[in-house]
């Protein structure tokens, strides 16, 4: 077995809810940027222990544009 990085952070609902209408516009946005950084090789490259947990974190601090995602790449 491996030892797993823990993260200093502790995630709350009120740090993401403050930029999102409803719980599932907090998993949508979540799964969309999960989606984009692993298709296009960038999860791997910035975020290799734990993209899922990473994105929440980069979403509590940032908001709704924690990753930026090119247009093209979003069709």
């Amino acid at each position: 077995m491996y030892a797993r990085k823990r993260h200093e952070s502790k995630l709350t609902n009120e740090q993401l809810n403050k930029y999102f209408s409803n719980p599932f516009a907090i998993v949508s946005q979540a799964i969309h940027i999960a989606e984009y950084l692993v298709v296009s090789g960038k999860a791997a490259e910035e975020w290799p222990d734990n993209v899922a947990n990473e994105v929440l974190e980069r979403m509590a601090e940032k908001g709704p544009e924690a990753v930026e995602i090119p247009v093209e790449e979003t069709a």
